[in-house]
């Protein structure tokens, strides 16, 4: 500012513009005008395309379901991955089908669709009467209903919610990923499921008992001396001791057991028979647990003992030379110094598993020792629930719509009434009814209640509920003077 005022006037007073580079300028609209019709757009064609090729498009997920189907009724640990949720469709029901002949059946039958529909009209009259519902006391007592119903076709199978997860098998498999259906029944009968954020603290406790086993496996080797197991360690864990999750608790049972029980009944009955672990036979050792050194031999490699043997020869000499020629040559090194060759123990223990019974049920021991520890830590998290509920009727279902006329001393009440009717069990199931109020209509044909006289007093008057809406009250009397 100071230099400015210092310089003569003509210099001072010059206008000065300043210099606008035009390669850099772009004049823009706004980003929503802008791309406002790409969205649109590309909208309107992703709408196009999942209309035209919806069918397809489930296709392809049921293929793909369908080649994990040999497992899909596995039963094993299901740990669900929230928002992976697919819904599909399967194909409707054939005509020569069970569920189209029950459908035809009941259309032909006369006798079992009057009995729906008596069944139906008993169900609305008692959802009338129901304490607690308005239009008695607005329109009076049910004197008749009449139904009109009409039959529509089973559409097709109930939609199949499938939920990706991470599956682990019984046979020491996975974790792999699948698609699991997740209906109430299906859970009930087969899935073991618990919540995601479970996988984590189990999978800690898998690698800690692993850990531990190993360097208690390396301390026996040693010859260190290790602390003993606690009973914990020692119990067998396995897929049957998870607890199942169940959607419907169990109801007590009605029959209620008075006195003492009989004896001779199990144990899920009430009997106090304690559980006997098996005996160990009398040439096996005692297992103590996986803290104490048991007196098997460490790892090593073993000469068989179906090979070559010579209390064998004089009793089948021929099948000896046919293994020894059947029998491919060891490498040099690769004997004993009797000249027999060595082998691993696992292909030992198939040529003569008593031999190593001890050893193979050591190692059985050491090897499920981690998966009972992570099975052990999964089943203290509580069951994980889907989010959505599917609660379909049953397959083959009739939907049995129509209009309901309940009269009343007053008033036609018009009901909207929607129920399903199963063919294979002839009920009507109240799953997914509704009964919705459509139109009320007064009755002109019925007789008019005489109007109850307005009570008067002697200073003033007052409307009575009750009353007629023309009748005028009578004039309070004179005062005598």
């Amino acid at each position: 500012m100071f230099r400015a005022i210092w310089r003569r006037p003509w210099v001072r007073n010059k206008p000065r513009f300043d210099v606008v580079h035009v390669h850099r300028t772009s004049i823009r609209e706004p980003w929503l005008r802008r791309n406002l019709g790409k969205c649109g757009a590309t909208l309107a064609c992703t709408y196009f395309i999942l209309f035209l090729f919806e069918r397809k498009l489930s296709e392809i997920d049921m293929e793909s379901l369908q080649k994990h189907e040999e497992d899909l009724h596995f039963p094993g640990i299901f740990l669900p991955l929230p928002h992976f949720e697919v819904l599909t469709q399967p194909k409707g029901f054939p005509r020569n089908g069970p569920v189209w002949e029950r459908y035809t059946r009941f259309v032909e039958d006369e006798s079992r669709r009057q009995a729906a529909n008596v069944e139906i009209i008993n169900r609305v009259s008692s959802a009338y009467k129901a304490p607690g519902t308005p239009w008695v006391k607005r329109f009076g007592p049910l004197l008749s209903i009449n139904a009109h119903l009409t039959i529509i076709l089973p559409g097709g199978p109930n939609p199949e919610p499938y939920q990706l997860g991470m599956v682990l098998l019984d046979d020491n498999e996975g974790p792999l990923f699948r698609r699991r259906l997740v209906t109430r029944n299906y859970w009930k009968r087969v899935e073991r499921v618990f919540q995601p954020q479970a996988l984590f603290m189990a999978s800690l406790a898998f690698m800690s008992s692993l850990w531990n086993t190993t360097v208690i496996e390396v301390k026996e080797a040693m010859g260190v001396e290790t602390e003993p197991a606690t009973p914990a360690q020692s119990r067998q864990w396995s897929m049957r001791n998870v607890p199942v999750w169940s959607p419907d608790p169990p109801k007590p049972p009605p029959i209620r057991i008075l006195g003492p029980l009989p004896t001779g009944l199990p144990p899920a009955f009430g009997g106090s028979n304690p559980v006997v672990p098996p005996r160990a036979q009398p040439g096996e050792p005692k297992d103590d647990g996986l803290g104490k050194a048991p007196p098997y031999p460490p790892l090593r490699l073993a000469t068989p003992s179906g090979v070559n043997s010579p209390a064998r020869e004089d009793n089948s000499q021929s099948l000896t030379k046919n293994m020894d020629k059947d029998q491919p040559k060891p490498r040099p090194g690769w004997t004993d110094e009797e000249g027999n060759p060595l082998m691993p123990v696992w292909l030992d223990y198939m040529a003569n598993p008593q031999t190593h019974a001890p050893l193979m049920k050591r190692m059985q021991r050491i090897a499920q020792a981690p998966r009972a520890a992570f099975l052990r830590e999964l089943s203290r998290y509580p069951a994980w629930r889907s989010a959505n509920t599917y609660d379909y009727p049953p397959q083959g279902s009739i939907r049995l719509v129509g209009p309901v006329v309940v009269t009343t001393p007053s008033a036609y009440v018009h009901l909207e009434v929607s129920y399903w009717y199963d063919p294979a069990t002839r009920k009507v199931i109240d799953q997914g009814s509704e009964i919705s109020l459509k139109a009320v209509g007064h009755r002109w044909d019925a007789k008019k209640s005489p109007a109850v006289a307005p009570k008067t007093t002697a200073d003033k008057w007052e409307h009575v509920q009750g009353t007629e809406k023309n009748a005028q009250p009578r004039e309070p009397p004179e005062r005598k003077e």
